[in-house]
């Protein structure tokens, strides 16, 4: 693997964690409480809500420990491997056989996190409106929307990016050593 793939594995990984992972907490934690405070303000019970924030949590709970896993078994990795890389030595010891062990756990969450959201999408009819709500559901469903982008494009760019990146310089390291 040339240097700048080496070197653009340290910025995938500050990426994700810096950039993705922070933005997802701010947005999980904006949404939960205003769902939350949706629910609750209602003088007469909406099911739809109570919904959509059931299964709001069930993501966010797992995005926590998902991002958990990923910042302190993932990317550590991944930057041990390009610190290998540079310096000429063997891949560092680990818990697991292979990188691609946490990675093909961490999609197998990223399928389940994005069955949720798209569980929430179809709740929220596509996040169309009712005829007769208000503006403050109005900003819930544009958050919600945002919420599926944002996580749609972190999980692109771990899959089809980052991962599969840090598995072949982990084969090459395996190859020399």
């Amino acid at each position: 693997m040339n240097q700048d793939h080496i070197d653009g594995l340290i910025s995938l990984c500050d990426d994700v964690e810096m950039r993705h992972n922070v933005h997802i907490r701010q947005s999980v934690s904006t949404i939960e409480q205003k769902l939350t405070e949706m629910v609750r303000q209602r003088e007469v019970k909406n099911p739809l809500l109570e919904q959509i924030l059931r299964r709001f949590q069930s993501v966010a709970d797992g995005l926590s420990m998902h991002i958990q896993k990923e910042e302190m078994v993932i990317l550590p990795y991944v930057r041990k491997l390009v610190q290998c890389s540079r310096s000429g030595s063997k891949p560092p010891r680990a818990n697991f056989p292979t990188i691609s062990i946490p990675m093909n756990f961490a999609d197998e969450e990223h399928r389940e996190m994005l069955e949720g959201v798209l569980e929430i999408r179809t709740l929220t009819e596509n996040y169309r409106l009712p005829n007769n709500e208000n503006v403050e559901l109005s900003e819930l469903f544009g958050m919600l929307e945002e919420f599926e982008r944002t996580l749609k494009r972190s999980i692109q760019i771990e899959s089809e990016v980052l991962f599969p990146k840090a598995i072949n310089l982990e084969t090459e390291l395996n190859d020399i050593y």
